[in-house]
């Protein structure tokens, strides 16, 4: 009876150890469950707020490339309307002065005012590749960010507009007005050997009759010597 009793007790604790021992595991399994989940919370979480954080300083940086493209832009505008602008000024001065040569610049005259359109084209072109840059700033950030691609696209379709445009202003001056220019001047000097054949055929017939009246009146002396 004594070992029955015995064997029930021990038996008990045996139960009672194993449930204890169990319940151990259980919660330390369960502690680091949680511990794992809310680690993947905090990392996730981390994760986001550095995107966000890198997202802030990316548009920023757009947003400064941008300005500054536009500024430079700007002031290349600038430069360009003032060479252009120098080169008319230059031409047209030449003009006068072979006009007053007397060089026929009908030619040169018509050419200038073609230079003069294509440079006004040139720069209004100009004017609207800036605006797409301005137009695509307000885009940079936000929730825009296809409006602000789409404009970006248009601004270096705009762009290559204006390089087209200088090129072709090159391109008239090179192949049309020099060739006119050296055209006028060699008009001039045609005209200008042709005035001193002129003048020189006039001298020699100046100069022919006025000898020819001295030596009549050297003669006329003579006879009225000898009388």
């Amino acid at each position: 009876m004594k070992k029955l009793l015995f064997g029930l007790v021990l038996a008990s604790a045996m139960a009672l150890a194993a449930g204890g021992v169990g319940a151990q595991v259980f919660k330390g399994t369960n502690t680091n469950l949680n511990a794992n989940i809310n680690g993947n919370i905090n990392i996730n979480a981390g994760a986001k707020a550095q995107a966000v954080k890198g997202a802030i300083a990316l548009c920023a940086n757009i947003e400064s490339r941008v300005k500054m493209k536009i500024a430079n832009y700007e002031a290349g505008k600038v430069r360009h309307a003032n060479a252009y602008n120098n080169l008319k000024s230059r031409l047209a001065a030449l003009n006068d002065k072979l006009v007053a040569k007397g060089a026929d610049t009908t030619k040169l005259q018509s050419d200038l005012l073609q230079l003069d359109s294509k440079v006004a084209k040139f720069l209004a072109d100009y004017d609207t590749y800036i605006n797409k840059l301005r137009e695509g700033q307000a885009f940079v950030c936000g929730k825009s960010q296809g409006q602000f691609l789409a404009k970006m696209k248009e601004a270096r379709a705009a762009l290559k507009v204006v390089w087209q445009d200088a090129k072709e202003i090159k391109d008239y001056y090179v192949k049309t007005i020099r060739p006119d220019l050296q055209a006028i001047r060699e008009q001039l000097k045609k005209q200008q050997a042709a005035a001193a054949a002129s003048a020189d055929i006039n001298a020699e017939a100046v100069n022919g009759q006025v000898n020819s009246e001295t030596t009549q009146e050297g003669n006329g002396d003579a006879e009225n010597i000898n009388q």
